[in-house]
């Protein structure tokens, strides 16, 4: 997920968790981690709270909102029956006309 977004643009992190014999499995847990450009971290649990939608059996995904421009990370992982994670960087574009556009 090296590419870059303008602000307002949904960004997508999809993961999938695989055993060991390459078959898509389900972790116990499912953490999702982001961290905005200003330093905000939010964290979240599949299941308990926030915005981690399950796709199908080991396949998931948290759609990011970017609503500042500058560098932002992210990370799903799964701990239990696999132990696995997967962490992105992407940027965001400085735009002079969404920051004026009226609300």
């Amino acid at each position: 997920m090296s590419k870059r977004f303008d602000i307002g643009d949904g960004v997508r992190h999809r993961v999938q968790f695989k055993d060991v014999a390459g078959v898509l499995t389900d972790p116990d847990a499912i953490r999702w981690t982001g961290i905005e450009p200003d330093g905000t971290i939010t964290a979240e649990r599949f299941g308990v709270n926030g915005s981690i939608v399950k796709e199908q059996v080991g396949i998931y995904h948290r759609d990011i909102a970017t609503d500042q421009s500058g560098k932002w990370g992210t990370r799903l992982s799964g701990a239990g029956t696999i132990d696995a994670a997967h962490e992105a960087v992407f940027l965001v574009n400085r735009s002079k006309l969404a920051e004026n556009e009226a609300a």
